[in-house]
């Protein structure tokens, strides 16, 4: 994991991955530590794509580690992939 984006992590050959699961849980801890303050959030920034990119693990394609180097295609941080980032609107909608 890297001390500034605690959801990146090094596998293999990449700079970083990242996993959906820990997106989630950074993002609805955000939310928690804002509803317990009484503040309002003013919103998160992802790194999205509409391709089918395999740059993290997860969602309901249930993306594995061994399927990253199909479509691994960035050279800075990893990008949801479509799926992925319907899998995360509708589960922060929840």
């Amino acid at each position: 994991m890297t001390p500034c984006t605690p959801t990146l992590f090094t596998t293999g050959e990449r700079p970083q991955d990242a996993a959906l699961r820990d997106i989630m849980a950074e993002i609805e801890g955000f939310f928690a530590v804002h509803a317990a303050q009484g503040t309002w959030p003013g919103g998160v920034h992802l790194e999205i794509t509409g391709g089918d990119v395999t740059e993290c693990l997860g969602g309901g394609e249930k993306l594995s580690e061994a399927k990253l180097e199909e479509a691994y295609q960035t050279l800075c941080d990893p990008r949801l992939n479509a799926r992925q980032s319907l899998d995360l609107a509708f589960h922060l909608a929840e």
